[in-house]
């Protein structure tokens, strides 16, 4: 017995034609799933060289950023407090008030 088109067939040659067309749709499947995979690994390497290429880009921005923010940190630790840049203007006073 089977079950074709929502009615149940008792005679083989119905059956038959029920089988090949579950193989047809089990073959479309399997087929479709191939070219899937065939198009992954048709694309694999250069994808990959774009994913891996994008990283250095990334990598590479980040250590920029990075840098640039040590720096500015290490200038804020330097600069003067207020009372600090006071006295150095008048230290440079007297010090350029001597050789005038």
């Amino acid at each position: 017995m089977c079950f074709l088109s929502g009615k149940l067939v008792k005679s083989s040659l119905a059956c038959a034609s029920c089988n090949q067309g579950e193989r047809n749709v089990k073959y479309k499947e399997l087929k479709k799933r191939e070219e899937a995979m065939d198009d992954f690994l048709d694309t694999f390497e250069e994808v990959k060289a774009n994913e891996q290429a994008r990283k250095q880009q990334l990598e590479h921005s980040i250590v920029n950023r990075l840098e640039y923010m040590s720096r500015g940190m290490i200038r804020t630790k330097h600069l003067p407090s207020p009372a600090e840049l006071q006295r150095m203007k008048v230290s440079c006073s007297s010090f350029l008030f001597h050789f005038i």
